[in-house]
Order: C-alpha cells, then sequence, then structure tokens
C-alpha cells in the first residue's frame, strides 16, 4: 500500500496537484495521521456512553 500511495503522490506532485521534495515522507505523514484518527475513533467507541475522566 504504501508504494503505491508513494507513486500516487509523485503523480500529484507531475501533474501539479501539489508540492513536496519528498513522496514517501509525505505519504509516512498521511498514513501517521489515518493511524492516529483510527484509534481516536476506536478509542471514542469503547467509551462512549461512559462519563469523561476527571
Amino acid at each position: 500500500m504504501r508504494a503505491a500511495l508513494v507513486e500516487l503522490v509523485g503523480d500529484g506532485v507531475r501533474a501539479g496537484g501539489f508540492t513536496t521534495e519528498d513522496p514517501l515522507k509525505a505519504v509516512l505523514h498521511i498514513l501517521v495521521a489515518v493511524e492516529g484518527l483510527g484509534a481516536y475513533a476506536s478509542q471514542r467507541r469503547r467509551t462512549a456512553g461512559r462519563p469523561p475522566h476527571r
């Protein structure tokens, strides 16, 4: 998946859709953000209905 995303980002850079000097670095940032959002959503589901910690 990472290789496909790097290729996609490279294509976007060549097409002028966005800029980056390092497509791999951009992809890694995207994947970290997606993973973080997934963890956040997962945590929110596990704690739904519980009072917040204080």
